[in-house]
């Protein structure tokens, strides 16, 4: 997936816009993002993220599992197969736990 130099500010813009937590935003983001290599650590990106989260007001403690209780993490894991799984490519598997470990890393280093 190439990127034009142009349309990364887009790009940036609106992943930081979809960090705010939905779970059918970010178990197909991650795709878009992770697994494509989306530079997290972009200085633009790290901005437009941390302004996100003070405009917002979130209080939570982002760098774990996006904050999300207990009864969250097992309502997402819930919507995997019904609602992520019809949508990705025949025979892609997609992990939860993966996915969170890996966002986990990401922000405990830009928060």
């Amino acid at each position: 997936m190439l990127i034009a130099k142009d349309r990364l500010k887009d790009l940036i813009s609106a992943i930081a816009g979809k960090m705010e937590f939905r779970p059918a935003i970010i178990e197909k983001d991650y795709y878009l993002t992770v697994e494509f290599g989306f530079n997290f650590l972009n200085t633009r990106f790290i901005e437009l993220f941390k302004r996100k989260l003070t405009d917002e007001n979130y209080q939570g403690d982002f760098r774990i599992n996006f904050g999300l209780t207990k009864e969250q993490l097992e309502n997402l894991q819930q919507q995997v197969e019904p609602y992520l799984l019809p949508v990705i490519r025949a025979g892609e598997q997609f992990d939860l736990q993966r996915v969170l470990d890996r966002f986990n890393g990401i922000l405990r280093i830009i928060l």
